[in-house]
C-alpha cells in the first residue's frame, strides 16, 4: 500500500484552490503596485513639457492619472488584504489539524515509543513545528511573487537610469553570500535553542513529577 502523505492530506483537506486563489489575488495586487509609479512618471512628463498638451503621448489622460493615484492603491490594499485573510485562515486550519494529530498520537503511543520521545519534544512539535507550518503558508505568496516584482522593478529602473541599474544589481548579488551565511548561523542557533528547550521542558516535568510524589507521601 501507498504510505500516507501528510502534505497531500492537508492540501486536499483544506482546498488547494483556496491557496492558489489567494496567490492569484496577491500576484494581481503586486502587478498593480507598479501602476502608480508609471502614473507619476506620466504626470511628471506631462508637466515638464512646455509645449501644448499632447494627450496622445501619455499613457492615460491627466485626469485619469489623478484618479488612478487613488484607485489603484485602494485596489492593491483590498486584494492584498483578501489574500492574507485566506492564507491566514488556511494556515490556522493546518496548524490546528497537525496539533490535533500530534495530540491524538500522544494519547495512543506505545510504551516503546513513549520511552524514545520526551515530553519536551512533544511540546516543541505542538508549538514550534506547527508554528513553522503556519508561517510558511502565510509567507508562501511573498516567495512566489518576489521574483516577478524584482524583474519588473529592474526593468522600470533601467528605463530611467540606464546602465547604472547594474551597479545596484551587482551590490544585491554581492549580498547573497552574506545573507546565506547569516541565515545559516541563525538556523544553527535555532536548532540549539530547540535542544535546550527540550531539555528545559523535560527537567521541569521531572521536577513537577517529583513535587507531586513528595506531596503524595506527605499527605
Amino acid at each position: 500500500p501507498t504510505p500516507p502523505n501528510l502534505t497531500m492530506v492537508l492540501w486536499n483537506g483544506f482546498g488547494y484552490w483556496r491557496v492558489w486563489y489567494a496567490i492569484a489575488l496577491y500576484i494581481i495586487s503586486a502587478l498593480l503596485q507598479f501602476l502608480p509609479v508609471l502614473i507619476l512618471n506620466d504626470l511628471v512628463r506631462y508637466f515638464e513639457t512646455g509645449a501644448p498638451p499632447d494627450f496622445n503621448a501619455l499613457i492615460f489622460h491627466p485626469w485619469g492619472d489623478v484618479v488612478g493615484l487613488f484607485v489603484f492603491p485602494f485596489l492593491v490594499s483590498l486584494l492584498q488584504t483578501r489574500s492574507q485573510v485566506i492564507l491566514n485562515h488556511c494556515a490556522i486550519f493546518i496548524r490546528t489539524a497537525v496539533s490535533t494529530l500530534l495530540f491524538s498520537k500522544a494519547l495512543t503511543i506505545s510504551a516503546s515509543g513513549r520511552a524514545q520521545t520526551s515530553t519536551g519534544q512533544v511540546v516543541n512539535m505542538m508549538s514550534n513545528d506547527t508554528m513553522q507550518l503556519q508561517r510558511f503558508l502565510q509567507f508562501f505568496g511573498f516567495t512566489l511573487v518576489a521574483p516577478i516584482q524584482i524583474i519588473i522593478a529592474l526593468v522600470l529602473i533601467y528605463r530611467q537610469v540606464g546602465n547604472a541599474t547594474w551597479v545596484g544589481v551587482g551590490f544585491m548579488l554581492c549580498l547573497v553570500p552574506v545573507n546565506g551565511v547569516v541565515f545559516s548561523n541563525v538556523s544553527k542557533m535555532r536548532r540549539k535553542v530547540l535542544k535546550y528547550s527540550d531539555a528545559r521542558v523535560k527537567m521541569i516535568n521531572e521536577i513537577l513529577s517529583g513535587i507531586r510524589v513528595i506531596k503524595f507521601y506527605a499527605w
